[in-house]
């Protein structure tokens, strides 16, 4: 449902995926809409359009209409994920015969989907679950019927039994599919990844400092990714508003998403001078924004089943960036940072906390060069080759294995 030109969440890693597997020879077809994400909002020249083919990085994209809503409301989501399957199922008659689908979900029922298209088939399938969509939406109550919730459970559970492997990104995530008594033989982990040799090269510094006018001495910590309700983001406004007083301190929040409005008003009504809400950035001006801020900000707001690990953070770690992050301290980024301290960590809505320690950063007061050297090596695990190079090994094991 997510591929490039988005570059943000999901899309980043459906889109590496089909890249890195042109580049190993083999031929890669990609089922897929327009973008749209996380604006919610297509460009103009994909407005209506029901179908496109086209050529990504060697990879046969088969693009199909969506319908995207305005407003992002749990009954127009569900709608947009109808449209997308009601064309992904033709684009799949039209991609033909494969020997394995690879399906990145959410949604649950593009997994359904590619499991029906997998049995008549006779292919492969490997299942990448980036979020479980039944608990996420009973977690932030976004979906209050049961009946719901129970029919697409047992959706997903079809899905999943008919998958060769149903991979998972985080342990905690491994746990959630134990639970659902899915045992490792079957279950796998494929953690998202991070070419770490992109953030070795050198970067432009100094133009995001120079396009908002930011002093080269002043701090800068930033928020940039999807802007929704699991990010709780309403917290890093009141931290700034905490620190006013802290002139050579500047805070950024950068992103779009189905919350952006509520927090901007939120933050409007506080009149801030020393925070700045932006737009989301294309590649390259994130780039230059990452090489000129000195820290990042990720927050999660405590949900009943903490697991997700935000995929952001790894491209954070390499660039050998500061990490502060608000989470529930069950959760399972709070649990990974704090335990191999990689960077400045708080329980989600500990404000005074959290701004007294970065009081104390700003002031020089806390080491932060031993937090980057950790982090780096943390994420170093998740180096692009290796990972990708064991999910194409394993792929082809199970293809030979029915040879």
């Amino acid at each position: 449902m997510y591929f490039a030109p988005d570059h943000s969440g999901i899309a980043l890693y459906a889109s590496d995926f089909a890249r890195y597997a042109v580049e190993q020879g083999h031929e890669v077809k990609v089922v897929t809409g327009f973008s749209f994400y996380p604006s919610w909002k297509k460009s103009k020249s994909d407005e209506g359009r029901l179908f496109a083919t086209e050529d990504y990085a060697g990879a046969k994209i088969y693009r199909g209409y969506m319908y995207v809503p305005r407003q992002a409301t749990a009954l127009k989501r569900i709608l947009s994920e109808i449209s997308f399957l009601l064309f992904a199922a033709i684009n799949f008659l039209r991609a033909g015969k494969s020997d394995a689908i690879v399906v990145f979900t959410t949604p649950v029922l593009l997994g359904v989907l590619a499991a029906i298209f997998a049995l008549f088939g006779k292919r492969k399938l490997i299942i990448n679950v980036q979020d479980f969509q039944v608990e996420a939406a009973e977690s932030l109550g976004l979906v209050k019927a049961s009946a719901v919730l129970k029919v697409l459970e047992g959706f997903e559970r079809w899905s999943y039994k008919r998958a060769d492997k149903v991979a998972t990104i985080s342990s905690g995530m491994l746990d959630v599919l134990k639970g659902k008594g899915f045992d490792f033989s079957t279950s796998m982990y494929w953690p998202n990844w991070v070419n770490v040799s992109d953030f070795h090269q050198e970067r432009l510094s100094g133009e995001f400092r120079k396009k908002y006018d930011v002093p080269l001495d002043a701090k800068v910590l930033a928020y940039a990714g999807n802007i929704g309700n699991k990010q709780g983001l309403s917290v890093l406004v009141d931290i700034a508003d905490q620190l006013q007083t802290e002139d050579e301190l500047k805070f950024f929040i950068i992103g779009a998403g189905a919350g952006l409005s509520a927090l901007s008003s939120y933050a409007n009504d506080k009149s801030l001078p020393n925070l700045k809400i932006l737009d989301f950035l294309s590649q390259e001006d994130y780039q230059q924004m990452l090489a000129d801020v000195d820290a990042i900000f990720i927050s999660q707001e405590p949900v009943e089943k903490d697991i997700y690990f935000p995929s952001k953070l790894l491209g954070v770690m390499a660039a050998r960036k500061f990490v502060v992050v608000m989470a529930g301290d069950n959760s399972e980024l709070h649990r990974v940072v704090s335990s191999r301290e990689l960077g400045m960590v708080k329980n989600f809505g500990d404000i005074d906390g959290l701004a007294a320690d970065i009081k104390l950063w700003v002031r020089g007061d806390i080491d932060t060069e031993a937090y980057k050297v950790r982090a780096e090596q943390y994420v170093s695990q998740m180096d692009r080759q290796p990972v990708l190079r064991g999910v194409l090994t394993q792929l082809q094991q199970l293809i030979d294995k029915e040879d």
